[in-house]
């Protein structure tokens, strides 16, 4: 039994000014029993006025890069 891919996403406010975002991703190799972790998205906003209209981002966000990076490897063409 393996899981190819599985993400988790946990976030949420900590306070009124304070977002929190994490992103694991978890999976294992197929034919061996290794297992891997990365960690894609983990990142705190501190909002700098009442409405959060101005943040400043602290920590990995894991911008894509082109169209290869937006389309999952188990729906490419061959």
């Amino acid at each position: 039994f393996g899981i190819r891919r599985g993400r988790i996403i946990l976030s949420g406010n900590l306070t009124k000014n304070v977002f929190f975002y994490i992103q694991p991703d978890f999976g294992s190799v197929t034919g061996t029993t290794q297992n891997i972790f990365q960690l894609r998205d983990a990142y705190i906003d501190l909002g700098l006025d009442k409405k959060n209209e101005f943040r400043l981002r602290f920590g990995q966000s894991k911008v894509p890069f082109g169209f290869e990076n937006m389309q999952s490897s188990q729906n490419r063409l061959p």
